[in-house]
């Protein structure tokens, strides 16, 4: 009984061709999710980095809690947005979640 529980184990497990196959499928799905999620993840970040970089006097930005606001000033990746009338707070330029486009202010 136990020998056909070992022959039955033997014919299972196929050897170097098998762990072949094993390995693309996991090639084949690593590189379906690098195209699929992975890379348009890190190009939306990039962008978002570039438009954040790219901010200059009175651009209209959205800040992370939603504060609508507009740029005062620009030193060292520190914002002073102007979120009121003489209202100004200071905010990480990492704080921004967008940028108002011309279209949307129309």
């Amino acid at each position: 009984m136990n020998l056909d529980l070992l022959a039955a184990q033997a014919q299972r497990q196929g050897g170097p061709a098998e762990m072949i196959k094993t390995i693309a499928i996991f090639v084949v799905f690593y590189a379906i999710f690098y195209v699929i999620i992975l890379r348009p993840q890190k190009k939306k970040v990039q962008a978002h980095k570039d438009r954040v970089a790219s901010l200059v006097k009175d651009d209209e930005v959205i800040l992370e809690g939603g504060i609508y606001g507009s740029v005062r000033a620009i030193e060292d990746g520190v914002l002073q947005v102007e979120i009121a009338e003489k209202t100004i707070v200071k905010v990480d330029q990492n704080a921004v979640r967008s940028v108002v486009s011309e279209d949307a202010k129309k």
